[in-house]
Order: structure tokens, then sequence, then C-alpha cells
């Protein structure tokens, strides 16, 4: 049974990485379209086509010297220090944003907790050719002070007869999950790249007690979530039917985004 319970959720997180990672590839080829005679430091946002409305992209390119110097303050929520380095070198690099806007549970479930803000993606790429698709990100470290994530459309609001605490999430490119306290309400810190987004414990009855039996306690994980593989050609079969529970209402967001300035590296 304890083997089963532990397949049954590895096989949910494989779901899981396999349609996310599918959504990262085409939403860098959407991002870096975005270059067109582009400047080093302007942030440049993209288009994503009309199945994914709602889904924001943006590209920034930097030197990589530059990145690691003086960082990037207000690249839409995210704030990158100094001190950002990344494996294997480049000389530039592109930094492409992410806002799953109403498509974040879609893409992220996570089953017992409800989305209090949208997830946000940063993933950086090598900026030698911009025309080029279906890169691998480089690894990129924060080796000083944290990447801060600032989530200003942030809905605290009661979940049933209470409050549960809020949380930071961050999802890892290789399918991890892991929490964080958040930072003055609406702030997440991170080291690494990946997306992020808060959210808080769903609150579910418990279930019946059979009779004659003693009552137990639901946990978290499990599912039976399922993936195809995203194309240009049909990405609406992309999008995985996870197990979190999804109204408009929890995972719709809209965001503006503001243009960065120049960089004269």
């Amino acid at each position: 049974m304890l083997l089963a319970y532990i397949c049954i959720i590895l096989c949910f997180q494989l779901a899981i990485a396999q349609s996310s990672r599918d959504l990262d590839s085409l939403l860098q080829n959407y991002a870096f379209r975005a270059f067109v005679r582009p400047r080093t430091g302007v942030v440049y946002d993209g288009h994503v086509p009309s199945n994914f409305t709602g889904i924001q992209v943006a590209a920034l390119r930097l030197r990589s010297g530059s990145l690691r110097r003086r960082g990037f303050d207000s690249y839409k929520e995210f704030h990158v220090p100094v001190g950002v380095v990344e494996q294997p070198y480049v000389e530039r690099v592109v930094l492409v944003y992410h806002n799953l806007g109403n498509f974040s549970n879609l893409y992220y479930p996570l089953p017992g907790y409800t989305f209090l803000a949208p997830v946000l993606g940063l993933l950086a790429y090598d900026a030698t050719d911009l025309s080029a698709t279906n890169l691998s990100e480089l690894d990129v470290r924060a080796s000083a002070e944290p990447i801060s994530v600032n989530f200003s459309n942030v809905r605290f609001r009661a979940n049933g007869s209470s409050m549960s605490t809020p949380m930071c999430v961050y999802f890892g490119l290789d399918g991890s999950v892991g929490f964080d306290n958040v930072v003055n309400e609406s702030t997440c810190l991170t080291t690494n790249q990946g997306h992020f987004s808060i959210v808080v414990g769903s609150l579910v009855a418990p279930a019946p007690t059979p009779s004659g039996g003693r009552g137990g306690t639901t946990g978290i994980g499990g599912g039976n979530g399922r993936s195809k593989r995203a194309s240009e050609k049909d990405a609406t079969n992309g999008r995985c039917r996870g197990m979190g529970r999804t109204t408009a209402d929890d995972t719709h967001w809209e965001h503006e985004g503001a243009r960065g300035v120049g960089d004269s590296d």
C-alpha cells in the first residue's frame, strides 16, 4: 500500500514536470521573438497565441558582467541583486519572465493548497543566438543577496472559517516543490531560477468515519494527473490536467508590466 502511494506521488510530480517544461520551451520561443533590433538592458514584452491568453512573457538581455556587478532592479515583479552568476559562463544572458495568470493552477497544480497569486517564472538562457528555439536553461545562482519576487496582487482572504498562514512556494526545473516564509506580506526570496507563487493551505472537510472504525486524516499528495506534450500546432493539448481544484475566482489575475532602462554595457 505504501509503495503504491509513493508511486502515485512520483508519477504525479513527473507529469507536472513534463507538462510545465514543455511550456517553458514554448514561452522561451515566444519571448525571444520579441527581440527586434534589441538593445541590451531593455525589457521586451512578448506575445503568446490566443489559446494562451492570460499568460505574459518578456525577455531581457544583459551582459553577464553587468548582471553580476549591477544586477537589475524592477524586472516586472523580480528584483535581481548584485552577484547573480550563471554556469556555464556566456557573454550575454537573456532572462525570460513568465506570468502564468489563470493558467497557474493548470500547469502547477498543488493539491491541498489555494493560490493567492499567479505563478511567476524567471529563467536564464544563452543570448548568443536570439533566433534559437528549444534552448536549455543556464544554471543561475544569486551568490550574495537573494533574488526577491514582489507579488503586488496577493489576494489574502479567509479560507473557510479561518485563515491559514500564507507561504511562498517554489517550483524547481526538476519538478521539485519547496515552501518558505513570506517576507513583508507579499515577497518571496530565492537564490535560484524557477517558478514562484504564494499559497495557503485549503481546508478540506474530513472524510466520513466508516461504521465501526476510526476517522483518519487526508494527506496532501496523490493524484492521477495526465499530461500531453505541448506543440505550437496545438498548444492547448500541452496543458496538464492536474488534480488541483480550479475556479475562475481562484486562478484569474492580471498584471501590468513595466519596461526596464537601458544598460550601457
